[in-house]
């Protein structure tokens, strides 16, 4: 069994922490019929309600054992902890729009910081930033620290699961709002984006003194909390595996409504999509070193839009200390600094004109134009200052990227014949299917191979899902098998998941006995002609489980046919003729192929 679990490192290494796709939810207890006490294994979901619907399908919540957790009522939302096995029906509730799994948020964590004149902070003057707020959603705020903003100051928490908004337990929201705005004149310690006290932040403490994974929902939340404030730009150094359709929504509502989020694009060092950084209307940030080149520990994908300083950053920490982290969670707070920065002196611009400027001034690194490790550059303060004195509208509107396209197979499988050379993004996957005949036994499923990690389920006679199957596999590789010893007559469906990206790998499934039915030979053929004499082929005719062994071919009505392949006819006249090949396999299978073929005039 997989278990993928993800923990925040400790203070020297901040920045990503793993995704989680089997992270612990409690079981629900319950008593069954028979007044036995049982447990029913759950996970936390986010239910999409139609308007008006809520208490019904509260209520259906109710029924099923579920354990509210929040209810999201700018978006029709409601969030629970449910008995997987209750899911399916839910998802067929006549309120219910769609249900999806909560996925974990987590702080981002990895190493040490610094780079405030590469991004050219120091040439803009932040004295117009109170036009400006940026929100910090993190692990809080060292309100006491000497070198932090103690005025200007909003926030919010989550109670008693995170203790209060102006406190940090951790130090990583702390580092990161010391990037972003550390004071600077004082003759202590750091400066930050904006260092003259100018800025106003709000502070949402998402997660609690231990850096603790938190989900999407309470990130949806904080969202609210952040745009509630007034804030123009969102900082969120944290993320994770998963993209969830309410937690995107928010995001796309949010932009439209004058908010630049931006956040951390992950330090697994992969090529993996991590979110929320990965979502459209979010600008997903890659971390270089002091020498501008890029961090081994960025993750690097065709989402990525800017990059930043990340490695070794120095800033502010809990105690009146200063540390040096590493990760994409200290280049984050560059980019949105220095958003916050240029937007105050251009005030009009939306956030389409100033992310779009941002983009078009960036420093250019790696590949020319785009590229997977960078995004676009390294952000530039003064840059796009000056290019945004000439219009908001100078710089052309940013390009959403597509994704890669994934090599396609044929869908059906045969017995011993692999599909080779797989490869997907995280979140992406293939179905196959493949027809089991009476008596088989010793149905084998198996993927090897290539980089990355995906996963294999398998079901008889329907669909499977990640949540329904029949046969799950999900170790830490592709390593995956599904064994049915006996298995039943019919159509077994396969679906490879990408639990992360990857590439070259190839899945397989065989079985023993069984009565086989032939599979009758595909004929393709071909001709040329040389004034009257032409020339056939049917060389890409072929038998999916033996041999051709004959080919026949009918040149004219009336006229003998002739075996063979190649085969040669010279026919009487140009015009056109009905020519038909017939060719059989070594189980005596036949396939035809009549087709009109114009032999043409002499030119």
């Amino acid at each position: 069994m997989k278990l993928r679990t993800a923990l925040l490192t400790t203070a020297m290494l901040c920045g990503f922490a793993t995704s989680a796709q089997a992270q612990f939810v409690p079981p629900i207890e319950t008593i069954d019929n028979d007044g036995n006490r049982v447990q029913l294994e759950a996970e936390q979901y986010i239910i999409k309600y139609r308007s008006k619907a809520k208490m019904a399908v509260s209520d259906q919540i109710g029924e099923m054992h579920g354990l509210m957790d929040k209810s999201i009522d700018d978006l029709d939302m409601l969030v629970a902890v449910l008995p997987k096995s209750e899911v399916m029906s839910l998802k067929h509730h006549p309120d219910v729009e769609y249900v999806e799994v909560d996925p974990r948020r987590y702080p981002m964590a990895e190493e040490v910081p610094y780079g405030i004149t590469m991004v050219e902070a120091p040439l803009v003057s932040d004295a117009n930033t109170g036009n400006q707020k940026v929100c910090v959603i993190d692990t809080g705020y060292e309100i006491s620290h000497i070198d932090l903003p103690a005025s200007n100051l909003t926030g919010n928490d989550f109670g008693t699961a995170t203790g209060p908004w102006n406190t940090d337990g951790d130090g990583h929201g702390s580092h990161v709002a010391g990037t972003i705005a550390a004071l600077g004149g004082n003759n202590e310690g750091v400066v930050g984006v904006n260092p003259g006290n100018n800025l106003p932040l709000h502070i949402v403490k998402i997660f609690n003194d231990n850096g603790d994974w938190t989900n999407a929902s309470d990130l949806i939340v904080a969202l609210n909390h952040c745009a509630n404030a007034g804030a123009t730009v969102v900082n969120m150094s944290l993320g994770g595996g998963g993209s969830s359709n309410a937690e995107e929504t928010a995001f796309n509502n949010a932009y439209a409504n004058g908010i630049i989020s931006v956040a951390a694009a992950g330090n697994d060092g992969n090529g993996d999509l991590s979110y929320p950084a990965s979502y459209d209307n979010v600008i997903s940030v890659g971390a270089v070193n002091s020498a501008a080149n890029h961090g081994s520990y960025s993750q690097f994908n065709y989402q990525v839009e800017l990059a930043a300083p990340g490695t070794s950053v120095k800033s502010t920490t809990p105690g009146n200390t200063y540390s040096n982290y590493t990760g994409t969670s200290m280049a984050t707070p560059h980019v949105a600094g220095v958003t916050a920065l240029v937007w105050s002196h251009y005030p009009s611009c939306t956030p389409v004109q100033i992310r779009s400027t941002l983009a078009a001034t960036a420093l250019d690194r790696g590949d020319p134009g785009r590229d997977i490790l960078y995004g676009l550059g390294i952000v530039q303060a003064k840059a796009a200052f000056d290019m945004l004195a000439s219009g908001c509208d100078t710089a052309p509107e940013i390009e959403i990227p597509e994704p890669p396209q994934q090599p396609t197979f044929d869908p059906e499988m045969f017995d011993g014949v692999p599909k080779q050379g797989m490869a997907g993004l995280s979140g992406q996957f293939y179905r196959f299917y493949i027809d089991v005949p009476s008596g088989a036994t010793n149905l084998n499923f198996v993927m090897s191979g290539g980089s990355g990690d995906a996963d294999l389920y398998v079901s008889h006679d329907v669909l499977p899902t990640r949540s329904s199957f029949d046969c799950r596999s999900w170790e830490f590789d592709n390593n995956e098998t599904c064994t049915f010893a006996v298995p039943n007559t019919g159509r077994y469906h396969v679906y490879v998941y990408s639990y992360a990206t990857f590439e070259n790998v190839d899945i397989v499934a065989t079985f023993d006995g069984g009565n086989v039915p032939n599979q009758p030979p595909i004929n393709r053929w071909w001709g040329r002609c040389t004034g009257l004499d032409c020339e056939f082929f049917a060389n890409q005719s072929s038998d999916p489980d033996g041999t051709i062994v004959s080919y026949f071919w009918k040149f004219e009505s009336g006229v003998p046919g002739k075996f063979g392949n190649p085969n040669t006819y010279t026919f009487p006249a140009p015009g056109t003729y009905r020519v038909l090949l017939t060719i059989k396999d070594d189980d005596g299978a036949k396939a035809k192929k009549r087709r009109n073929f114009v032999v043409p005039a002499p030119q």
